[in-house]
């Protein structure tokens, strides 16, 4: 997993682009994409499913 694999907000989002434009990195252009995709995942399924998630961890805390 990459380090931006966790990210979550759109805030993170600008923060890992505005990183990598300022680096030279052609070799890594693909994975570079990818884990932007992923943060931009990560920020559509907590923009769907944040308040259900919370309520489903809210009712099932004791089986954690």
């Amino acid at each position: 997993k990459s380090v931006t694999s966790r990210g979550k907000t759109k805030q993170e989002l600008e923060e890992v682009k505005k990183f990598f434009r300022k680096k030279h990195v052609q070799n890594a252009k693909m994975a570079i994409k990818q884990s932007l995709e992923n943060i931009e995942i990560n920020i559509n399924f907590l923009e769907k499913n944040e308040k259900e998630v919370l309520k489903w961890f809210k009712q099932n805390q004791q089986f954690l």
